[in-house]
């Protein structure tokens, strides 16, 4: 049985006694992210989820994922809709993986358990945990996307998604059914490259905690092989 690392997601839907279930529609979104690189190319790629969103427990989503692409992503959907707590655990999971999240293990789904209570008392509704290593540059970059995203509206957001597609001002009017001069209202050219320069940075921070990650964990299991062999200093 060997690990592979990457990020869980536990998200929780806020006042879910008082409202519909969300659930559902959460799924759908995770699965259909557009998602982009650290290059900020588009159109964007689909997302690449190891274990795709499930229900694990009323009104909670876990998902794994190893693409820091899809990792900012699913942050920038989740915060963006204002309607659920996001934890984020950096770390190990146990291979080989399930069929199914509510089945998987490792450091990272305690990490995002942690992280999702965390969250319920800050101020973005994100908190990030990193098993058994700090990654501060990845904690700041995630609370700051949430603090951006945080502060668009739904519109200035349906017309940042399908930027993100790939789509024309004129595509991007006559989907959303509104005029071209509506959509720079709502969203001009500039400030969705700000907000897609933003995300880039994000992803770039998060692929470089998971090499990190990754090469400390290397490191140390070449530690306990090379004692366990007697061939230690």
């Amino acid at each position: 049985m060997g690990a592979m690392h990457g990020w869980a997601l536990t998200v929780d839907q806020r006042r879910s006694r008082m409202s519909e279930d969300l659930v559902p529609a959460l799924q759908r979104v995770l699965a259909e992210l557009p998602v982009l690189d650290d290059t900020g190319a588009t159109p964007a790629r689909p997302p690449r989820w190891d274990l795709p969103a499930e229900r694990t427990a009323g009104d909670e989503v876990q998902a794994f994922t190893t693409d820091p692409g899809t990792l900012v992503a699913a942050v920038w959907a989740v915060c963006g809709q204002k309607l659920w707590w996001c934890g984020v655990g950096l770390g190990a999971v146990r291979t080989p993986l399930p069929g199914s999240t509510r089945e998987a293990a490792g450091s990272a789904y305690i990490a995002a358990r942690v992280a999702v209570e965390e969250a319920k008392k800050a101020i973005n509704g994100v908190s990030v945990e990193v098993a058994e290593a700090p990654a501060p540059r990845l904690v700041q970059v995630l609370d700051v996307l949430a603090e951006v995203v945080g502060s668009l509206t739904s519109a200035e957001l349906d017309v940042c998604d399908l930027y993100d597609r790939g789509m024309a001002r004129p595509a991007i009017a006559g989907r959303l059914g509104i005029s071209a001069p509506a959509v720079s209202k709502r969203l001009t050219t500039r400030r969705w490259e700000f907000l897609r320069r933003t995300r880039a940075l994000a992803v770039d921070l998060a692929a470089e905690a998971l090499s990190e990650r990754t090469a400390q964990d290397q490191a140390l299991s070449e530690r306990t092989v090379s004692k366990s062999t007697g061939r230690g200093d």
